[in-house]
C-alpha cells in the first residue's frame, strides 16, 4: 500500500519526460494550435539583443551626375530699389538760342525712391531628366535694402509664387565658353534664354544686343542674375 500512496503522490519519470515538453509548447505558442515552427539554424539565441529594424527609405536623391544638376537649389536675386514718380517744382529753365533766355517755372515727373525694395527668390529642382522646375518668390520690404532686421514680419508682402520650367536643348558658345540653352514656359509663354553657372552665380543671356536666328542672345550679362543662398543646416 505504501508503495501504491508513493506512485501516485509522484508522476512517473516517463510522465514528466512526455508532458513537460507539450506544456513548453502551448506556452511558446500562446496557448493555442497555431504555432509556426522556427528554423532553429537562424532562431536568435535565448537573451540575444534583438536586431534593429531598418530605418524608413529616404527618397531618392538626383544623381550627382547630372548636368543639370549645378542648377539645383536656392538662388536669389539682387535687391531692387522700387522707384516711384512724383512732380517735382523747376522754377526756372534756360535755353540756347543764340543768347540765355528764362522759361516760366513748371512741374516735371522725376524718378525717386519710394523707401521700398523687393528681391527675388528662386528654388530650381529636377522635374524630369533636362528639365528644370523654377518656383519664383518675390518680397517687398518696407525699406530700401531690402533687410528682414529692421522690418517687422508683418509688413513684408509676398507676390504669388511663379512655377515656370526650363527644358534643356543644348549649348551655345559665348563669351568664349559654353552656356547652356534654355526652353522657359512660364504663365507669360515660352522663351529662349542662356544660362551659366560659375562660381555659385547664375548668369542670363544679354538681349541688349539683340538674338540669333534661334532666338537666344549673342552675349551674356557682365553681372549674375542669381546668386547661391547657403544650404540650410
Amino acid at each position: 500500500m505504501p508503495n501504491a500512496v508513493s506512485a501516485l503522490r509522484a508522476p512517473s519519470r516517463h510522465v514528466l519526460a512526455f508532458l513537460l515538453p507539450l506544456v513548453l509548447g502551448l506556452t511558446a505558442c500562446g496557448g493555442g494550435g497555431d504555432c509556426v515552427e522556427e528554423d532553429p539554424t537562424t532562431a536568435a539565441p535565448i537573451g540575444a539583443p534583438s536586431a534593429p529594424s531598418s530605418p524608413p527609405a529616404s527618397p531618392t536623391p538626383p544623381p550627382t551626375d547630372d548636368p543639370m544638376s549645378r542648377y539645383f537649389g536656392q538662388w536669389a536675386g539682387p535687391c531692387n530699389d522700387i522707384l516711384t514718380q512724383i512732380p517735382v517744382w523747376v522754377p526756372w529753365a534756360t535755353t540756347w538760342t543764340g543768347e540765355v533766355t528764362s522759361q516760366p517755372g513748371r512741374f516735371e515727373l522725376q524718378w525717386v525712391s519710394s523707401g521700398r525694395s523687393d528681391r527675388t527668390t528662386i528654388e530650381i529642382v529636377p522635374a524630369r531628366p533636362g528639365v528644370l522646375t523654377m518656383i519664383s518668390t518675390t518680397r517687398v520690404f518696407p525699406n530700401s535694402t531690402c533687410s528682414y532686421a529692421v522690418a517687422d514680419p508683418t509688413s513684408i508682402q509676398v507676390q504669388p509664387t511663379i512655377f515656370s520650367e526650363a527644358a534643356f536643348v543644348g549649348t551655345k558658345f559665348v563669351d568664349g565658353r559654353d552656356a547652356d540653352k534654355f526652353q522657359i514656359t512660364s504663365p507669360d509663354g515660352t522663351r529662349s534664354q542662356l544660362m551659366r553657372v560659375q562660381d555659385d552665380h547664375l548668369y542670363e543671356g544679354d538681349f541688349s544686343f539683340g538674338g540669333d536666328p534661334e532666338g537666344y542672345p549673342y552675349t551674356m550679362k557682365r553681372d549674375p542674375s542669381l546668386e547661391r543662398l547657403p544650404a540650410a543646416p
